[in-house]
């Protein structure tokens, strides 16, 4: 509540939230509703058309082995109009971590607008959470790749 309001458009919130629709669900639910009051919604439930309680993709596979969609990307209705493809690979796939990372593709190509100007007419997010668990120290990553139209 206290940081959405101050957000400007365009804009994304995204992490390592430590819940989700398979973990503290509830508080989820009410994230989900406090973050659509804003118009800021899951990105990840809107490209998969699923409703918050559901996942077809864990990113995090706990040392109990557990699995479950911990991850978020959010954005508001610049980027949900914007949303051109979603990837996140099978948690036994991943290298180095106990969390999936997040490929988000955006084209900004139709109708720009001054917000974005400045960045290319392709926009691709790859949220990369990284935790070495022989360490007490978590890294967490996050990549920006930027490419023109021309390139793509």
């Amino acid at each position: 509540r206290h940081y959405l309001p101050q957000l400007n458009s365009p804009s994304l919130m995204i992490g390592d939230w430590n819940l989700g629709p398979t973990f503290s669900q509830k508080a989820f639910i009410k994230i989900c509703d406090i973050a659509g009051k804003y118009d800021f919604w899951s990105l990840y439930h809107l490209f998969f058309g699923l409703d918050e309680t559901e996942t077809q993709h864990s990113t995090f596979k706990s040392t109990r082995n557990t699995y479950h969609h911990l991850d978020q990307v959010f954005g508001c209705s610049f980027f949900q109009k914007h949303l051109n493809s979603m990837a996140i690979p099978a948690i036994e796939d991943v290298v180095l971590s106990d969390h999936a990372p997040i490929c988000v593709d955006f084209d900004l190509s139709a109708n720009p607008t001054n917000a974005v100007q400045m960045w290319p007419h392709r926009l691709t997010w790859i949220l990369l959470t990284i935790a070495f668990t022989e360490w007490p120290l978590w890294l967490s990553t996050y990549l920006l790749t930027c490419s023109s139209t021309q390139s793509v």
